[in-house]
């Protein structure tokens, strides 16, 4: 059966309705970035919710929200190098609708939970936030007053520092000098929590010994709904991954109706295929459209 795989960032909108409650943003941002962070909450929240792991998000909030709890899940369980992937437009430099501003957010919010976790030391109680240019690390370190969250260059001689208890990667990419560098934190970590944000290193040797904490991947998944059909259909769908659960896939059958619901298609123990998905996804959409009939 033919197949085509397509990972479309901007096939499914997690702005949600307009809210005037705020998230937990750092107080060490300025105000005026501050204002560009959209704001969202839902009726209710995914850190209360009993099926949190299995509920695609509708703002930033809510996965920094997932994020941070599968990552204190993840910390609490002895692992301690560690991935979160949030392929949202918003936080993908490739994007065209990339916010630097809310990249910056997320990833304070991953580094303050690093924080709160209390596996940090007395003696190094400080996170380090690596970017891989100086230009950003400069603005991160312009827009941010933690004194317990510096901000520092990867491969620069203050990337690592006597006091730090933990190093989050903001956004690494490909690259001799960026993986080198990262293999070196790695090496001298000893034990310390590294924690990558959304890498893009390929099959880089780098990330050889890291656990995936969380995963969230917006998708468009075109499919053929039997082997008689000559056109392909297309549907929104979501990878969802929080630790220590497994792969969940979830659609939304009517993507222009808002008030419709993301609904659970399945699972898989380890990342799936992309023909694995498109077959779930095509199974579930079937059954939706017989569920409505």
């Amino acid at each position: 059966m033919r197949f085509s795989w397509l990972l479309l960032l901007h096939a499914v909108h997690l702005s949600g309705g307009a809210v005037a409650v705020p998230w937990r943003l750092p107080c060490g941002v300025r105000c005026a970035a501050l204002q560009r962070v959209r704001m969202a909450v839902p009726a209710q929240e995914p850190a209360e919710a009993s099926n949190w792991f299995v509920s695609v998000p509708r703002s930033l909030a809510q996965t920094s929200q997932q994020a941070t709890r599968s990552l204190r899940g993840a910390t609490r369980a002895g692992h301690r190098q560690l991935l979160i992937e949030a392929s949202l437009p918003e936080l993908e430099p490739s994007s065209e609708t990339y916010r630097f501003i809310e990249m910056l957010t997320f990833a304070q919010q991953i580094g303050l939970s690093l924080l709160e976790s209390g596996l940090l030391p007395p003696a190094r109680p400080h996170v380090k936030l690596l970017f891989g240019s100086a230009g950003d690390a400069t603005v991160a370190g312009g827009l941010t007053q933690y004194t317990d969250m510096p901000v520092s260059v990867v491969g620069a001689s203050t990337a690592m520092g006597p006091r730090d208890g933990a190093f989050v990667f903001v956004s690494p990419r490909a690259g001799p000098q960026s993986e080198a560098a990262l293999a070196d934190i790695v090496d001298k970590a000893s034990g310390r929590p590294v924690v990558l944000i959304n890498p893009r290193l390929g099959q880089s040797a780098a990330l050889r010994g890291f656990m995936p904490a969380y995963l969230i991947r917006p998708l468009s998944v075109t499919y053929l709904e039997d082997a008689m059909a000559k056109e392909a259909s297309r549907a929104s769908a979501c990878l969802l991954h929080c630790y220590p659960h497994e792969y969940s896939v979830l659609i939304n059958p009517e993507p222009k109706n808002a008030a419709r619901q993301w609904v659970y298609a399945g699972r898989f123990s380890a990342c799936p295929a992309p023909a694995q998905i498109e077959t779930m996804v095509r199974d579930g959409m079937m059954r939706e459209r017989f569920s409505d009939a």
